[in-house]
């Protein structure tokens, strides 16, 4: 039993009590009435799916880079060529890396992954148009 004076006022229960456990939204406090931190749910760590895809698109990405670089070199060594038959090679195979290069960002647009077109170079496939002949 309790021996002391009491008091004619009831005393509020002061434990800790989650919010929504008393059907309001308090927030949580401690016994001496500060509020309590609560820990939020923190978000999953990547699935190792996630990181395999995010790995297997970069993967992917490098490729059709390397394959536009290469095109590029290629034209420039066709270029800078003296022999016209090694030149027209040069020029075919650079092609050749280009449609690569296009079939796999086209895989990877087919797939939403990519949402953009790449840009032509200066000039190629450039229709004109009444607005532009005039000035």
């Amino acid at each position: 039993m309790r021996t002391g004076p009491v008091d004619d006022v009831a005393q509020p229960d002061r434990r800790a009590v989650s919010p929504g456990a008393r059907g309001d939204l308090a927030p949580p406090r401690t016994r001496s009435g500060a509020l309590r931190a609560v820990a939020r749910p923190q978000e999953a760590p990547p699935s190792r799916e996630t990181v395999a895809s995010r790995r297997e698109l970069l993967e992917t990405l490098r490729r059709i880079a390397v394959h536009l670089e290469t095109a590029s070199v290629l034209e420039l060594r066709a270029d800078r060529s003296a022999s016209p038959t090694l030149a027209v090679v040069l020029r075919d195979r650079a092609v050749e890396r280009r449609r690569t290069a296009e079939r796999l960002r086209a895989a990877l647009a087919a797939q939403g992954i990519l949402r953009y077109r790449p840009r032509r170079p200066e000039g190629a496939g450039r229709r004109t148009s009444a607005v532009d002949t005039e000035t």
